[in-house]
């Protein structure tokens, strides 16, 4: 059995070492540690310590996107589909657990952050449930079941862990504790391939992280040492980033994770490099502008009709929350921003009553073929109450929650850091556990400025850190009027440390340029035809994507008279950005508070699957304006444009 020992070393990926990803918000310098800071620890402390569930509240638009998932969807799932109503309450197995184990996943934490009766009442009595039948000799929470859990079940069984997990953080009830403890100490974690359920480790080392149980440390190493899984991490940090697992998009997000959970254990930096590998493969071949990979249930490279499974955008934010965690690293933070702000929104209705199976990133007819999905929702890129299978209607609404409950984390030298941003209130402990509320008032991403209040319980001194996007490069702080500087450090983080007052103000302002990424489609098959890779160009503002809104009749159709041929010019200088103030009901209206005017050329040309995309830029064509609305703001849209020349 292999002990967790730390080797020094460090992995050189997209400019980045190993031994610098813990230096600033691990780093003590007050002396103080967090009281977050979980029980027993590894070989690796966390860069950043999440704070318990209902610890950050939404305030201004995104409580109102919040509320509006609840009375959309999220409250009456059930009502709408038996899978909802009965799975983990009846002697179901596969599927229909999966499914009703992300529904459930979603609605303990958006009702404990909301503070919601009505969603954490249905959420308890589910979740008591299973931990009221579980016995002492229960090796999964099926809890029907004797025998250990198998195959499909398992990737089930890992998902309700993780509602479980999420209850406790909200509750901290040692009760739930000692249940998860009780399954996982006698847990036979499976290999990766398939939907094995191998993602079970990360909710293991969790586990571990609060109750200390050996047996369950002992379990991991096993798998580790004995199993294909340590072989399997250490081809992927090898550079052989598709071994062990199908390609398909919810998998390699989920099993990504896998590593880095093994990483706190045993600070073995291949573990790091494994997951930061199989990022870089993602990025190169299948990001799309929107933020998250494509993925109509296999990943299927980058183009305008490639599609992401509305699964992808939640397991995609969580694989990008624990590298957030395990690093410190800002970049991560901006990568669940581009995520949330962009593919989240648009993958249902502007109410949340219909969702899609799949987005892409242009839209322009009721359906479009999946490239390489098999057999499952025929009708993907229509909005639709339910798709089938249901992983997606379940999946749905982890999103909000996941961004909500890690807008601010804590530092290990008893700070705080503003991870992600929006408009939010916070209450928490600081240094020698002196709580300290904190309000930001801000219309990000759709302004540039965000206001902090601090309210602490007394005059205490902390390390308050804010995160600067890269995208960032003139960022400006005021604290009580003062400016300070504004440099961040290595990991993307100004790092503020003083003696806060009851009612100091911090103004952060992120300046947020535009950006033109011109690029190349990449090459997939399609019914046994090879697509050329073809050049297109996007439009970016700080964390949004923009996209030429089509006008509809109703989501799932254009108007027939709206006009979306136009080829961009790509020149950031001669687009113009307005901004207005935000409506007083938010459910990203096409009617955005910002949007740009950029300059076009109204082309004829038609687009097919077989031929997204013109082969060259346009030199001809009536040169005009376009206006560009953020892409969450569409149903129907252009975000990848045709080229043209000035």
């Amino acid at each position: 059995m292999r002990h967790y020992t730390f080797r020094s070393g460090t992995i050189g990926l997209m400019g980045l070492c190993a031994s610098t990803f813990l230096l600033s918000l691990g780093a003590s310098e007050t002396g103080d540690s967090s009281p977050y800071a979980p029980p027993y620890r590894g070989e690796i402390t966390q860069a950043l310590l999440p704070l318990p569930l209902g610890a950050v509240r939404p305030e201004g638009w995104l409580r109102q996107w919040a509320l509006t998932a609840k009375s959309g969807m999220t409250l009456e799932l059930d009502k709408r589909h038996q899978v909802f109503a009965e799975a983990w309450t009846k002697k179901w197995n596969g599927w229909p657990l999966e499914q009703c184990a992300y529904w459930l996943d979603g609605l303990v934490r958006l009702g404990f952050i909301l503070d919601d009766e009505e969603m954490i009442t249905k959420a308890r009595g589910r979740l008591d449930h299973v931990l009221e039948r579980l016995s002492d000799t229960s090796r999964s929470f099926m809890y029907w079941q004797k025998e250990a859990a198998k195959g499909f079940d398992n990737w089930a069984n890992s998902h309700l862990a993780r509602a479980l997990f999420a209850y406790y953080q909200a509750t901290d009830d040692k009760t739930i504790l000692a249940r998860l403890v009780q399954v996982y100490k006698q847990f036979n974690l499976p290999d990766f391939g398939r939907t094995s359920g191998t993602v079970n480790a990360a909710m293991m080392v969790d586990v571990f992280l609060q109750s200390g149980q050996p047996e369950i440390r002992g379990l991991l190493a096993q798998a580790l040492d004995k199993g294909k899984i340590g072989k399997v991490i250490d081809l992927w940090a090898a550079g052989r980033v598709t071994k062990g697992a199908r390609v398909h998009g919810v998998i390699v997000d989920e099993y990504s994770v896998v590593p880095l959970a093994y990483y706190l254990l045993s600070g073995d930096p291949t573990h790091l490099q494994a997951s930061l590998r199989r990022l870089a493969w993602i990025d190169e071949e299948h990001m799309q502008p929107y933020g998250v990979h494509s993925g109509d249930e296999y990943v299927c490279g980058r183009g305008p009709f490639r599609g992401t499974e509305v699964c992808d955008i939640s397991s995609y934010m969580w694989w990008m929350l624990w590298f957030q965690r395990v690093t410190g690293q800002g970049q991560f933070g901006d990568r669940i921003e581009r995520a949330f702000f962009n593919a989240h929104p648009a993958s249902v209705t502007r109410d949340f009553s219909e969702h899609l199976y799949c987005i892409a990133p242009n839209r322009f007819a009721e359906d479009l073929p999946r490239h390489v999905g098999k057999g499952s929702a025929k009708r993907g890129y229509r909005y639709q109450p339910l798709h089938k299978p249901l992983c997606c209607t379940g999946n749905l609404h982890r999103a909000i929650p996941y961004y909500l409950q890690h807008m601010w984390m804590a530092t290990p030298d008893g700070g705080l850091a503003a991870t992600l941003y929006g408009p939010c209130s916070l209450r928490a402990l600081v240094g020698g556990k002196v709580p300290v509320a904190i309000v930001c008032t801000t219309d990000y991403p759709f302004n540039e400025t965000i206001g902090l209040e601090i309210r602490p319980a007394q005059s205490v001194a902390f390390p308050l850190s804010l995160r600067i996007p890269a995208w960032c490069s003139e960022a400006t702080v005021t604290i009580n009027g003062d400016r300070v500087p504004a440099q961040p450090d290595e990991q993307g983080y100004l790092r503020v440390l003083r003696e806060w007052q009851d009612g100091d103000r911090l103004t952060l302002k992120l300046p947020m340029p535009i950006l033109i990424e011109k690029r190349r489609s990449n090459q997939r098959v399609n019914s046994g035809q090879t697509t050329p890779d073809l050049p297109y160009a996007t439009v970016s503002q700080g964390p949004l994507l923009f996209a030429l809104p089509i006008a509809e009749q109703d989501p799932n159709t254009p108007d027939p008279t709206s006009d979306w041929h136009y080829a961009l010019i790509p020149d950031s200088d001669a687009i113009s950005v307005t901004r207005e103030a935000m409506p007083k009901e938010w459910r990203w209206q096409a009617e955005a508070p910002v949007h740009l005017t950029a300059p076009a050329r109204r082309i004829a040309w038609q687009a097919s699957m077989e031929q997204e995309l013109p082969d060259a830029p346009f030199d001809r064509g009536e040169r005009t304006a376009i206006r560009l609305v953020p892409f969450g703001c569409t149903q129907m849209r252009v975000s990848m444009f045709p080229i043209a020349k000035p």
